[in-house]
């Protein structure tokens, strides 16, 4: 049973057998599904889960996954690091990327503004740092309370499927 704040990894590697449901018959599920490519083919088969607290997230950015595990996160076959925040009203929180890298920011729930744009649950964006020579910094700004992932991952990569 997956309950808020918990993130499952699986790797179907060489194959899987894999079902979900919602276990409520009155209670409506809100879930994201990411799928990410590995980097190469044939990986060992393999799950992993773990609660990421809300206090870990609020108004900063928490490692929920990198190709490494470090700080705690779940161990993903990509060069990727999944960084997830609940941004309350009025909050901003700041990201750097390295140059080389890209941004996709996804909105779980509730608003933001990156830029000049208004993100809403559902909403995404990308942002290039591929033909930068420094950091790119970006801002987020939460009009209400936002639970807001960011990918960092290396420009010119497949997005995230969901």
């Amino acid at each position: 049973m997956i309950k808020a704040g918990d993130v499952q990894r699986m790797s179907a590697g060489t194959g899987i057998v894999h079902s979900e449901f919602n276990a409520s018959k009155t209670t409506v599920a809100h879930l994201l599904q990411i799928w990410l490519l590995p980097e190469r083919d044939g990986i060992e088969p393999g799950y992993e889960e773990k609660h990421f607290a809300a206090e870990h997230k609020h108004n900063r950015w928490c490692l929920i996954a990198s190709r490494d595990g470090r700080e705690g996160s779940l161990r993903v076959h990509q060069d990727i690091a999944l960084y997830a925040t609940v941004l309350a009203e009025n909050q901003q929180l700041e990201y750097a990327a390295q140059p080389g890298r890209s941004l996709y920011i996804q909105i779980a729930r509730g608003s933001a503004t990156l830029g000049d744009s208004l993100l809403e649950a559902g909403d995404a964006a990308k942002v290039d740092a591929a033909k930068l020579d420094e950091h790119l910094s970006i801002v987020i700004s939460a009009g209400e309370e936002a639970e807001i992932l960011l990918f960092d991952l290396p420009a010119h990569s497949t997005l995230p499927s969901h």
